[in-house]
């Protein structure tokens, strides 16, 4: 007989172990996913500040020219309005841009740009916000405000083809970062698939072919069991049938001794084989209900019965072996 069982601690370790591999590697796709995701992330944040600058130096060009023709006229007016709110927003992508911990992440061309010593464009970007500032404060008169916004304009139109330059820069590295992001997402595909492959090769498969023979082997001892029920009720019923053909026959015998003269200690003792016999006879009976009690089918009934009897047959029953040995047994009811 095999001795395969299933313990909730072989199905827990068994469990542990697959959870591990299968969380191991979500783990480590997840880290390759991350690395991808941050580059494609830095990228477009590089991407969207050169946007910024490009759009505010665009805005503030065409104000320029409308400050350098007439400084004075309500559409110069306007004009240093947009001039203040464009300069606003380029100075604030400017300081992002400056930053050195900004400046590593652009790509090496975009780089190289921003880091030159001659003609900065950093540096030009702040020549052309100094002088935004020198046109729109109201304390300039219209000549200075006319002379800043055109020297304002000339560098702003110099500047926005570097900018787009390093705009077209950051796009490529970020079409190139979103082409490894897809790498690395079919990389953390196969990490995940590799770890569930794992864990089914040397965890689930075997567990599932111990499971499979521990149950046949259930199944084999439930079978055996069965049969030794089934033999050994066939048994008793024969058995059963067998005690009781001569039983009945001693019952008959005594009930028709019952019937001849007879002294009455004999009466008393022919009296205690009657309920002897019927109390094995009952049982036998019991014996031949024991299918109906392993099949969960044995019903009970209530009967009224005289309890004074039972305990003065049960008495009589021990009175030969009482008297044997000294013993006076009675029964006194209340």
């Amino acid at each position: 007989m095999s001795n395969l069982r299933i313990t909730r601690r072989y199905l827990r370790w068994r469990s542990g172990i697959a959870l591990s591999i299968v969380l191991a590697a979500a783990i480590a796709a997840m880290g390759v996913a991350l690395m991808g995701r941050d580059t494609v992330a830095t990228r477009n944040q590089n991407t969207a500040s050169m946007d910024t600058l490009l759009l505010s130096l665009s805005e503030m060009s065409m104000a320029f020219q409308e400050l350098r023709i007439a400084p004075a006229s309500q559409r110069g007016v306007n004009s240093r309005a947009h001039v203040r709110r464009a300069s606003h927003a380029a100075e604030e992508a400017a300081e992002r841009i400056s930053q050195e911990k900004t400046l590593k992440t652009f790509s090496s061309e975009g780089q190289s740009i921003l880091r030159r010593d001659a003609m900065n464009p950093l540096l030009e970007l702040e020549d052309v916000l100094f002088l935004a500032d020198v046109a729109v404060d109201p304390r300039q008169n219209m000549t200075d405000v006319a002379r800043a916004a055109g020297m304002a304009g000339d560098l702003a139109m110099r500047l926005l083809p570097i900018f787009n330059r390093i705009k077209q820069a950051e796009l490529a590295a970020a079409q190139e970062a979103a082409d490894k992001q897809v790498t690395y997402g079919i990389f953390a595909l196969v990490i995940t698939l590799f770890g569930a492959g794992l864990a089914a090769r040397f965890v689930h498969i075997p567990m599932e072919r111990y499971v499979i023979r521990a149950q046949s082997e259930i199944e084999r001892n439930r079978r055996r069991a069965e049969a030794a029920s089934d033999a050994k009720s066939m048994f008793l019923a024969t058995m059963s049938h067998e005690i009781r053909t001569p039983l009945n026959g001693v019952l008959g015998l005594a009930d028709v001794l019952k019937d001849t003269r007879l002294e009455p200690e004999q009466k008393r003792m022919l009296s205690m084989i009657q309920s002897s016999g019927r109390a094995l006879l009952q049982l036998i009976n019991d014996v031949l209900d024991l299918a109906k009690i392993e099949a969960g089918k044995v019903e009970l009934k209530f009967e009224a019965f005289d309890v004074q009897a039972l305990c003065q047959e049960t008495a009589e029953l021990f009175s030969g072996q009482a008297a044997k040995n000294g013993v006076a047994l009675t029964v006194h009811a209340a």
